[in-house]
């Protein structure tokens, strides 16, 4: 049985969700990298979630306001995670330290672990896509990518160019990408994806989900 670090498994699954919803990512495993894959003041992510290639195969996806807040008081759970001395949590801890210094991936479920001694009764594991599965069958019943769906489906219906769509999901040709040194494209043009997509999120009645550094 997985645990999170928020306070139980739908919070954690939800706030999951929105970032999945928020920025199409790839379900892979640790598909939002480190702490320092995002930047606040900019509202930018940086996603690598395709296969190696021979050049990066990284992309800038814009943040709405809601994945904004959502990574804050996750970074904020994240720091008072890391402060804790509660027994059993000594594992989960560390790695929220861990993240916090961009040394792991800033996310990550707990598992708990009835046979251990009680100082390592949650042992840290990484999201991967049957982790997701896990845990979104029981809110959510569908493929695991569905979300890319959604969002997809949601920008064409709003009339979003699809080079810009393309590029918000990683969908373009080899040498053809929106970063590519070589683009045209300037980065304000995907900008404008994101107060359609906090539009939709707010359409959907979802709203940032505090851990424990806001409560």
């Amino acid at each position: 049985q997985y645990f999170s670090v928020l306070n139980n498994d739908s919070e954690y699954g939800l706030s999951l969700l929105i970032l999945n919803l928020a920025t199409g990512a790839r379900p892979v495993t640790d598909m939002y990298g480190e702490r320092r894959s995002y930047d606040p003041r900019l509202a930018v992510m940086l996603l690598t979630d395709k296969e190696a290639r021979d050049c990066s195969a990284a992309r800038l996806v814009p943040l709405p306001p809601l994945a904004l807040a959502q990574l804050q008081a996750l970074d904020d759970h994240l720091a008072q995670l890391a402060m804790s001395r509660t027994p059993g949590l000594q594992a989960a801890a560390a790695a929220a330290q861990a993240a916090r210094d961009n040394q792991r991936p800033m996310l990550f479920w707990l598992e708990r672990d009835d046979g251990a001694d009680c100082s390592a009764l949650w042992q840290v594991a990484p999201i991967t896509v049957q982790s997701m599965c896990d845990h979104f069958d029981t809110l959510l019943p569908l493929p695991a990518n569905w979300h890319r769906h959604a969002l997809r489906s949601e920008l064409l219906a709003c009339a979003v160019p699809t080079h810009l769509i393309n590029a918000m999901l990683g969908h373009e040709e080899m040498g053809q990408e929106f970063g590519h040194p070589f683009s045209g494209d300037a980065l304000q043009s995907l900008r404008t994806l994101a107060p359609l997509i906090q539009t939709w999120l707010e359409k959907l009645g979802l709203t940032a989900l505090a851990g424990w550094g806001r409560r």
